[in-house]
């Protein structure tokens, strides 16, 4: 292999101002795989697997409209046909505003109810090369106390490579891994196999991806069963992408279970309507689970409490009142009533189970009581691999150890499936982590009211000799110089979670134990994304995208989400408006400082069409410029010709097989949305966005998925005055909403505020800025109240 020799150190720990000794040691990185090596996968399955040639199609449909020539780019004419019927009223927010705000807030008092600011448990412990006492430190730092300094990283060019230490795989490991999806998805007889059927989520396609693949799909391959998608929630995927298995719980479906399992499939039939109606899957699934645990012995009367509650629920969701009424309810109730009886013990374990509690028969279905599958772990008989599930039911386990060993060594004498970066000479070895007693004081004064069992647990933990749990081992930190190689553990690490049961810290926390759960998100989402069916692959067509003949790398993708962000992104409940465009513009430049890319063509990605029309201004002006120069700008004119949607949903999907004219459209938008994320995951080095979308999520797992590197963004400083430093700086107190912040790394930056997305649960580094929780409490409104009663108060 060649092409792994980096010189770069930490993002994560991009704050020295001073240079370290240890940094000039002598290191050689084993060479990483070319990124075409990484690719194969966009080619799909084949017979057996796919449904059609839509794999193969997207690259021949690509390959003829984009190769690799100098763009030489020129003005677009903006078409009077493409301006706006009427002025949308969106509200923006400059760069000069959104920095008053921001000063605003960081002087603002909170009411008593929102703390101190932050939730996290953990002091700003100075760390050795980080002495400032304003200088933040992660949660695993406090913990591991590096003796020696982190790596400083240049401001220019700093972020062109992963930090030292970074994880990364070989393409066998992916190969390993699908092998494993095979086996399990698609097995020779859906009739003999262990399911675990669950409910897609009625979400947006990025979330509805993310839950499936990041909680369902590895709980099922944990567990050693076969997903399938459960009626009627079982259309979200495949009108966009191949199939995910080739078994089926709908009665007449190809490869649907026969037999006793026919029964589940015929009952959900009879609760369609009921539970399509209104609301979501978990709304309907876990009170039938809980009233049926509490109530075992009289299951009839489980499930009249269920019915009862749930009619009660759609009203409060506006629910038919034709649908509610005793007239229509009355008579169909003894019909739902059956179904649901027969649906119940599914959720609990439907299998019958032997005294040793392996399953004893064929019939084993454990029905999802959610799209996360959080029931599965403690259903009745769940774990069906003869090797057992060792650590299923802990909830910051998300990379199965089965999967672990399966791709950390794919092949007897070949090379190892995962690799750490820049890496120095010699034979590696496992961390060795040795706390002094000034060490284990600290750990257990931490913890008032737990101090023995966490001391005792964190300590285990850091030193690798948890007794439960031998060989699990520690991942180096990012961007620090180890005196010698470090070698990828026998088993995943865990994320810590502190105090047990807390989720006030998330993963950026502990940043080596979250890389390989990236790294696996990775390439789940890459091997759903790269398998089109022939429909979604149909729009990859000049016509469909602008300018994609015009590519040349290297390539960013601009991701701009408006739409239904309005309310849930912290950003527009601060400043009450998006982020104006030239602060995206602003990133593209910001990104080719870090990394040292200069992107000669901008990929444009937005549910919004004045956004589409104003960047196209914007470039055909010259005002949309990367190291000065004119990138070429591609877009989907599908989008800039067509009228302001919402987010198209499950639902809408679902509801379009049945030739509602509205829904059929929105199968026709998500298509197109598929496209782009294809394209964008096909030809994207880079990406710049907003991580409080699931949708950036998506193209940074595509892009990583490409590289084979598990480079996950770091919060650092990016503030104006800041550009004479020569080297990067940490994001002051980990809080981006009060300071100019970035989160960024060699393959994407973001510029949010401050969100949750599946993999990277509560992005606050060492807790939440109190400034976003009072936002998504109180709106924009409740914010502008604040800051006008502390204008009045300062005159």
């Amino acid at each position: 292999m060649s092409g792994r020799t980096a010189t770069v150190a930490a993002l994560l720990a991009a704050l020295l101002l001073a240079r370290c000794p240890a940094c000039s040691s002598t290191v050689s990185s084993p060479g990483a795989p070319p990124a075409r090596e990484h690719e194969s996968y966009f080619e799909g399955w084949g017979e057996g697997y796919d449904a059609d040639d839509g794999p193969r199609a997207a690259l021949a449909n690509a390959a003829q409209i984009a190769a690799d020539v100098d763009p030489s780019p020129v003005e677009d004419d903006i078409d009077a046909l493409d301006q706006p019927a009427a002025k949308l009223e969106v509200r923006e927010v400059r760069w000069e505003d959104e920095e008053a705000t921001r000063s605003k807030l960081g002087r603002a008092e909170f009411p008593d109810g929102d703390g101190d600011g932050f939730r996290s448990v953990y002091p700003l412990t100075p760390t050795p090369g980080v002495d400032d006492v304003s200088t933040p430190i992660t949660t695993e730092e406090w913990f591991r106390r590096p003796r020696v300094p982190p790596t400083p990283v240049r401001r220019r060019g700093g972020l062109s490579d992963p930090p030292s230490g970074t994880l990364g795989w070989d393409p066998s490991a992916r190969a390993a891994l699908e092998a494993e999806l095979r086996r399990l998805q698609f097995p020779a007889s859906c009739d003999d196999a262990a399911v675990l059927a669950v409910p897609l989520e009625m979400c947006p396609l990025g979330c509805r991806v993310h839950i499936f693949l990041q909680r369902a799909l590895i709980a099922s391959v944990t567990l050693g069963r076969t997903l399938v998608p459960l009626p009627p929630w079982d259309a979200g995927l495949d009108h966009l992408f191949q199939p995910v298995t080739n078994c089926s719980l709908r009665p007449g479906q190809k490869g649907a279970t026969e037999g006793a399992r026919r029964e589940l499939g015929e009952a959900m039939e009879a609760l369609t309507d009921l539970f399509i109606l209104s609301g979501a899957p978990h709304e309907k699934l876990e009170p039938l689970e809980a009233s049926y645990r509490g109530d075992k012995k009289n299951p009839a009367r489980a499930v009249d409490g269920w019915l009862a509650g749930l009619r009660e629920l759609m009203r409060e969701q506006h629910a038919s009142e034709q649908f509610l009424g005793d007239e229509h309810w009355n008579k169909n109730s003894p019909r739902w009533k059956r179904a649901a009886a027969t649906l119940a013990p599914y959720t609990v374990g439907r299998a019958s189970v032997k005294d040793d509690g392996n399953a004893a028969e064929a019939n084993d279905i454990i029905v999802c009581s959610n799209g996360r599958c959080d029931n599965a772990a403690t259903a009745r008989g769940a774990c069906v691999r003869p090797e057992g599930c060792p650590g299923i039911g802990l909830n910051n386990d998300q990379f199965p150890d089965v999967l672990w060993r399966i791709m950390r060594n794919p092949a007897a004498g070949d090379a190892p499936g995962f690799w750490l970066s820049n890496q120095p000479e010699g034979e590696p070895a496992p961390i060795e982590y040795s706390p002094t007693p000034e060490d284990a004081a600290r750990i257990i004064e931490a913890f008032d009211d737990q101090r023995a069992s966490v001391a005792g647990e964190v300590q285990a933990m850091l030193r690798g000799d948890d007794e439960e749990e031998p060989g699990r081992g520690l991942l180096p930190l990012p961007g620090y110089p180890y005196p010698r190689a470090v070698s990828v553990p026998e088993l995943p690490p865990r994320i810590t979670v502190f105090p047990p049961g807390s989720f006030a810290d998330g993963c950026n926390d502990w940043p080596s134990a979250c890389q390989p759960h990236f790294a696996l998100h990775a390439m789940l989402t890459s091997w759903i994304l790269t398998r089109p069916l022939a429909a979604v692959a149909g729009f990859i067509t000049p016509a469909t995208f602008r300018n994609l003949d015009r590519i040349a790398h290297p390539v960013v993708t601009l991701q701009v989400r408006r739409s239904d962000k309005m309310g849930e992104d912290p950003f527009y409940n601060i400043h009450e408006g998006y982020r104006d465009l030239a602060t995206y513009v602003r990133a593209l430049d910001d990104a080719a400082t870090a990394t040292g890319k200069c992107f000669k063509t901008v990929f444009l990605m937005t549910d919004a069409k004045h956004a589409v029309l104003e960047l196209r201004r914007m470039h055909a002006a010259g005002n949309l410029t990367v190291c000065g120069e004119k990138p070429a700008l591609v877009f989907s004119d599908a989008i800039a010709a067509d009228r302001e949607y919402s987010v198209p949903v499950f639902v809408d999907s679902l509801v379009g097989r049945r030739g509602n004219e509205s829904a059929v459209e929105a199968v026709r938008r998500e298509r197109l949305f598929a496209a782009e994320l294809w394209v964008a995951a096909k030809f994207s080095d880079y990406v710049v966005g907003d991580a409080s979308s699931n949708v950036f999520m998506l193209l940074l797992e595509a892009v990583a998925a490409r590289k084979g590197i598990a480079d996950i963004p770091r919060l650092v400083s990016w503030a104006p005055g800041e550009e004479h430093h020569d080297h990067v700086a940490r994001c002051p107190r980990h809080d981006p909403v009060t300071h100019r912040c970035y989160w960024m790394s060699s393959i994407g930056a973001s510029l949010q505020e401050g969100w949750h997305s599946v993999l990277l649960a509560n992005p606050w580094v060492n807790g939440e800025s109190r400034a976003v929780r009072y936002a998504m409490r109180e709106g924009p409104e409740g914010v502008e109240r604040l800051l006008g009663k502390r204008t009045e108060r300062e005159r």
